[in-house]
């Protein structure tokens, strides 16, 4: 990114090292690849961004990002705890970029385990984005074969009870269409998001995706599921994952 006082995109794929349902699940051998890769060389493939920077507390996965071609940003202790946000590292991203001189006028966040999502998806949303001339935006999928209108709760003794309430009990062609946040692609333009400390901020918009391509990995079950799915697309003759240039991290 060239200090030239243009307003810049960035992205930025938050990658801690530590994960308690699923270890290590960032830098999980994919198909051939870490996790990580596949959300670097989705961002790069779209040639929207002028810098793509990874921020980790982890070195392995710092490697890792420098291999494939993404800058490292290490966190300060203070945010490579649990209790640290999403918002807090991007913020402190960009706190860096603009130290440097450097001016990000938009901001894209790429969730790492989510590596079904393509370049493709991130340029589509970005044109929602731009088009609806939006200030944040959430990537949302369907929610399938489930209706959270009907979520039951169970206490200690196994008694349910209906989450939100029994007028929800209605033919399921009745029910409104929901849709679940996926950590898929983000995206804000800076001055809000700093101004409001939140990617969910005032009139937050939902850019629904598909939903095979918008799912997170954060357990074994998760990850089974998407390596089923990448499966059966390579059974069709089709590979859903997005290329990758790079040989494989020799790591």
């Amino acid at each position: 990114m060239e200090s030239n006082g243009l307003m810049v995109r960035v992205a930025i794929i938050p990658a801690r090292g530590g994960s308690k349902r699923l270890p290590g699940k960032n830098v999980r051998s994919f198909f051939g690849h870490p996790m990580l890769a596949y959300a670097i060389a989705a961002a790069e493939n779209t040639r929207l961004f002028g810098e793509i920077v990874v921020s980790s507390e982890d070195p392995e996965i710092g490697r890792i990002a420098k291999w494939y071609g993404a800058r490292y940003l290490e966190r300060p202790a203070l945010l490579a705890t649990d209790e640290a946000s999403l918002v807090d590292v991007a913020l402190h991203m960009l706190d860096v970029l603009i130290s440097e001189g450097k001016q990000p006028g938009e901001l894209c966040q790429l969730m790492p385990n989510c590596p079904l999502r393509t370049s493709k998806d991130i340029a589509d949303l970005h044109q929602d984005f731009e088009t609806n001339a939006r200030d944040f935006q959430i990537s949302a999928i369907p929610y399938r074969g489930v209706y959270p209108h009907w979520a039951m709760v169970v206490d200690e003794k196994g008694r349910g009870r209906w989450a939100f309430g029994q007028e929800f009990l209605v033919q399921s062609q009745s029910l409104s269409r929901t849709y679940c946040p996926t950590g898929a692609t983000w995206w804000v333009r800076t001055e809000p998001f700093q101004r409001e400390k939140s990617f969910y901020g005032p009139g937050f918009c939902v850019a629904p995706m598909p939903p095979n391509e918008g799912i997170d990995i954060d357990t074994e079950e998760d990850l089974h599921l998407a390596e089923l799915l990448v499966k059966g697309q390579l059974y069709d003759g089709k590979n859903p994952l997005e290329p990758i240039r790079q040989v494989a991290f020799a790591g």
